[in-house]
């Protein structure tokens, strides 16, 4: 019996990162780990974004 082979393409998941700096919090760069798991995860980090904030706002809060 023959076997058939078929290959599929699958696109590679794109991520944008997102980071609060909380006013009272440490500065550092929190989206660093974050990066590396998107990354041994395959997925392709396309953009970052840190805001500084006075404390969570819960009607923007994502996460």
């Amino acid at each position: 019996m023959e076997r058939f082979r078929q290959s599929i393409k699958v696109k590679r998941e794109r991520a944008i990162l997102v980071g609060a700096i909380l006013k009272r919090g440490p500065v550092g760069d929190d989206l660093a780990e974050l990066s590396a798991l998107a990354e041994s995860a395959d997925a392709q980090v396309v953009d970052r974004f840190q805001q500084r904030l006075n404390s969570i706002l819960p009607a923007t809060y994502i996460g």
